[in-house]
This record gives structure tokens, sequence and C-alpha cells, in this order.
């Protein structure tokens, strides 16, 4: 006792020094969502897994995975066109959207989330909410086109019990470059990743701002962050800009769940885990090793003041909302 005492005063121990956290490492593996393939191999229950469309090429469906992992909410991305992980939904694409009446898209849309469903999937990475002129993933320019179609494919999905999740906030992509390193922040990109810088002219916040509003017009269970830099408002990714969530909470008023983009675009170090969950409640690693190398600086965190117990429980709650939407179809 008396060793542990002087060890304390003398700071050589961390997390023991403090009182006993109630959040158990059980907890924070909810705070996960993760890739298919590294979930096979761990008898680890996380938050949620993503899978893509060499585990339905490989596996045929989800059920057996559900089985195991009951507790895990299954995610794709089958936004239509270029991004669809199951063959057989055979989601309409942002471009052939354009060319249907409203009726026909959501039968199109709603019959794609009934095989999604019986693939056991419980929530579509979708509908992409930006207004853009990129028409492979966009609805339209105009803002309130993208509001009708999106809400016609969200609507369409929960009609069979699919949840969806908006992206990305907060949907500025203009004035855009690649961005190919972030070394001044101690932070690494995957090669070819996909985070941009996009630069934000005070002759545009305007349009920024009713951009932002059409992720409240349509209807869904949460909301996915960017993982694009716009160095106006931080030098970080938007899935690490707290900035970011103030908006969305405060200004906005949004009280769902928030997800991050994929952070194995960026790099899913514990540092840059810690830093994403200052913006969202649900971080999207790639493999189950990131969780677990994450999960004692998160204990510190908490033990050390960085991270309250009260903000972890209100991210989990929130998850657990989600989930609810999940298991009440």
């Amino acid at each position: 006792m008396r060793k542990t005492i002087i060890g304390c005063l003398l700071g050589l121990l961390s997390v023991s020094c403090f009182a006993q956290s109630t959040i158990s490492d059980d907890d924070l593996r909810k705070l996960f969502i993760i890739t298919g393939a590294s979930a096979i191999s761990t008898n680890k229950h996380y938050g949620g897994v993503v899978l893509f469309k060499s585990f339905f090429d490989l596996y045929g469906n989800a059920c057996s995975f559900k089985r195991f992992y009951p507790t895990t909410t299954i995610f794709v991305d089958q936004e239509g066109g270029s991004v669809a992980r199951i063959t057989a939904a055979n989601t309409p694409s942002p471009t052939q959207a354009q060319g249907m009446t409203q009726d026909e898209f959501y039968k199109r849309a709603a019959e794609s989330a009934k095989v999604m469903k019986d693939y056991c999937v419980d929530a579509n990475l979708g509908p992409f909410v930006e207004a853009s002129k990129y028409t492979s993933r966009s609805y339209s320019q105009d803002t309130e086109q993208v509001i009708k179609t999106a809400s016609t494919f969200s609507k369409a999905m929960q009609s069979q019990g699919v949840v969806t999740v908006l992206k990305h906030f907060p949907a500025w992509n203009e004035n855009c470059q690649s961005q190919r390193q972030l070394d001044s922040l101690n932070l690494t990109l995957r090669p070819h990743s996909e985070v941009l810088t996009c630069s934000l002219p005070d002759s545009e916040k305007e349009r920024f701002e009713e951009k932002t509003k059409v992720f409240l017009a349509v209807p869904s269970d949460a909301i996915m962050i960017s993982n694009n830099v716009i160095p106006e408002l931080s030098p970080y990714p938007g899935t690490m800009n707290p900035k970011l969530r103030d908006m969305l909470r405060n200004d906005l008023g949004y009280k769902k769940v928030l997800i991050s983009d994929a952070l194995w675009e960026i790099q899913a170090s514990p540092n840059a885990v810690l830093r994403a969950l200052k913006t969202v409640d649900w971080v999207m690693v790639g493999e189950a090793e990131d969780a677990e190398k994450a999960i004692p600086a998160i204990q510190k965190a908490i033990a050390d003041g960085t991270f309250t117990e009260a903000e972890i429980k209100e991210k989990l709650a929130l998850i657990d909302e989600f989930k609810s939407k999940t298991q009440s179809k």
C-alpha cells in the first residue's frame, strides 16, 4: 500500500492511481465500428461492424454473423451505383434516381432494403445527402431536390427495417484539393485516401450553411462526419474537429448519434481515436486491433479527466438508442 501511494505521488503510476472507472472495457468496445474481416477472428463484441462486397461474395449473407454477434449492428454502404455492397439489392444509383418519379424511386429503394434486411443488415451508411455536381453520388446540386430524393430513399429503407445514416456532414466539397499528407498534425494518410481539403471563403458561407441544414430535413437515425479538412474551421479532418459537433448539437439542435467516417483513411492510433471521440460518438476503425489498442488510452483519459464518465455514458446511450431502432423493426 505504502509503495502504491509513493508511486502515485511520484507520478510513476497512471490509471491505477485514480478512482476505478465504472466504464468497463466491454462498454468501450461499443464505441467502435470495425470491419467484418477483423470481427470474424475475435470473440469480442463491438458496437458495429461494416461489411463489404467481398464479405457477401464469400458468405452470402450476414445472418450467421448476426447469430454469433447479436448485439453488434451490421452496417453496409448501399448508396446505389458505384457504392453498393450487395449486388442482389440493386439499389438505384443517384443518376438513375434523377430519371425516376419519387414513387418509382421509393419502390426500387424499398425492394433493395428488403433484400438487405433478408441478408441480416441493420443499417445503411446512406443516403449521400451532399448537394454536389458529382452526380455519381449526389442527387442534385439543388438542396431542395436532395432533401426530396434523399428523404424518399431514407423512408423506403426504414419501411423495411433498415435504419439510415446521412453522410457526410458538413457536406462541403467545393473548392477542394486532394489531401496528401497531414504530417504537421502528426497524422498520416492512407495512400490514395479520399480525404480532401476544401476551402470556405466568406462569399460562400451562406451556401455552406444551406448545405448543412439538409441534414436536419432528411429523416434518419445518425449522421456521419466527413474526413475532409476545412482550414477555415480547423486544420484537422472533420471527424476530429469538435467545432462540427458543436455546430450539430448547439447550432442545429441535432440530438442523435454521430458517426465518424472511416478513420483508417487517416489513422486509427489511440491518439487519433481520442481526438475523434471529442467530435463523434461512434468511431469507425479498420481492425479490431485498432479498438483494442485504443481502449486503454480511453480508460486513462477517463481516469485523468480528459473524458468524464458522463460523456462516455452519453455516447453509449445514443448508440443504444440507435440500436433500439434496428431491433424494433
